[in-house]
């Protein structure tokens, strides 16, 4: 049965959850980026290729099936479900994803070799699905030291480990491999026992605590009732995060399609220096949904429009940064960083960090869309989004090559900014209207 008590929250201040979750990303986002330099400097580009060519096909389809029920579960302020259901919703959707990518793979003519680095990658992120549904009960009680802490545990061990089978081997199956033995160990000795603790200590202090084990915590309710009522309330997010996860890697299909995976593999790592915006992105909105939620719920309309006043003014003021060094040091960090290989594309450089800075502001807002439950509206607008990023991209990249790709990456950036905008405000206003009709009949 699924557990019933309610919670009482005992949650750290915003300001200590933002700095957990903003040092947990940071340290994560530069060990993967550092796994990648060691890449580029130990391995041929083609290698790089089928690296980035393993996260584009498995990213969009772990995205689809992870549905956002993280934020949702973190937002779902009045416990309609209990971690166990969500769990189980988890579990069902992730084993249905390795699938869908092994039939994907095997469709797609990919070499024995490219099939089985995909399907490695596959079962390294059904790992990590697993910590994300984690991740969203620790979040839900606000306690995002303990996601930071995994997310270094796991950037460091990552690092080390894939750097050294790298070295040895030579072999990136067999790196990926090692990806996903550290991301499996990580999730059984750390983020399971921390988030029984989790759960242990914000559960009311007449609840007999010592009923709350590993057995009744993580015994997932199979429920078909409930789980169909889960999945059709994230089934708009679900198409979100898939077409999300598909507008950033549009163009690199067309690029592995019309100039190689040698060129994806430049693309890839140029494109990936990006995440020191995204990382910003991905801390400020996981720490402030469970608070955008709250303030949405309560009316409180003054108090979610400071905060979001805040928070994209950071942004705006961080992605600036980001842009200006970007075209005043590109060619140096580029070499620096990559090989002269890669600093001969400074300009797709430039144009990815423009592209980064607009879309982090309109990524953030995806957040608060998904705080306010704001799902349907969600999944028309990406639909919309992605649309306009195929077609750009069957244009724009066999013309320009991987300058096409970072422009078609500017404009669908572009266009989400506008378009997430438009349904908040809209949103905002429709809320606010009707708690000011239901006053005035009062």
């Amino acid at each position: 049965m699924p557990l019933a008590p309610k919670v009482e929250t005992q949650s750290l201040s915003l300001r200590v959850n933002f700095a957990w979750t903003s040092i947990g990303t940071i340290v994560y986002a530069a060990m993967q980026w550092t796994q990648l330099i060691v890449m580029t400097k130990f391995a041929t580009t083609e290698m790089v290729g089928l690296f980035t060519l393993a996260l584009s096909v498995t990213a969009p389809i772990i995205m689809l099936t992870n549905a956002q029920l993280r934020n949702v579960q973190a937002a779902d302020v009045k416990d309609k479900y209990r971690f166990n259901e969500y769990l189980a919703v988890r579990l069902v959707t992730t084993f249905a994803a390795v699938f869908i990518i092994l039939f994907i793979a095997i469709i797609s003519a990919y070499s024995t070799e490219t099939i089985l680095i995909i399907m490695a990658m596959a079962v390294a992120k059904s790992f990590e699905a697993i910590s994300d549904i984690i991740f969203g009960v620790i979040q839900k009680y606000e306690h995002m030291d303990y996601i930071g802490k995994s997310q270094i545990i796991k950037g460091v061990t990552s690092f080390i480990i894939l750097s050294i089978t790298l070295l040895i081997t030579d072999s990136i199956f067999l790196s990926v491999v090692s990806l996903a033995t550290v991301w499996f160990l990580v999730l059984v000795l750390y983020d399971i026992p921390t988030s029984i603790m989790v759960i242990r200590n914000n559960y009311p202090h007449k609840f007999d605590k010592n009923k709350l084990t590993f057995s009744t915590i993580y015994q997932p309710y199979f429920n078909l009732r409930i789980i169909f009522n889960i999945l059709r309330v994230v089934a708009p997010l679900s198409i979100v995060a898939l077409l999300n996860s598909l507008v950033p890697n549009l163009p690199r299909y067309a690029i592995e399609s019309e100039v190689g995976v040698s060129a994806l593999g430049i693309f890839g790592s140029l494109a990936y220096m990006t995440f020191a915006i995204e990382i910003v992105v991905i801390a400020m909105g996981t720490t402030t949904t469970p608070r955008f939620a709250q303030y949405f719920l309560n009316n409180n309309f003054r108090g979610f429009l400071r905060l979001l006043a805040i928070l994209v003014s950071i942004l705006v003021i961080f992605g600036a940064g980001i842009i200006i060094g970007s075209i005043l040091f590109g060619y140096e960090i580029l070499l620096l960083i990559y090989q002269r290989e890669y600093a001969e594309y400074v300009d797709v450089f430039i144009w990815l960090m423009i592209g980064a800075g607009t879309i982090a502001i309109g990524s953030f807002l995806g957040y608060v869309l998904t705080a306010i439950q704001a799902y349907n509206s969600q999944m028309i607008m990406v639909l919309f989004v992605t649309t306009v990023t195929l077609v750009a991209s069957m244009i724009l990249v066999p013309q320009y090559g991987l300058l096409g790709g970072a422009w078609v990456m500017l404009l669908s950036a572009v266009i989400r900014l506008l378009t997430f905008g438009f349904i908040l405000v809209l949103s905002l206003y429709k809320a606010s209207s009707r708690h000011k009709l239901a006053s005035h009949e009062v």
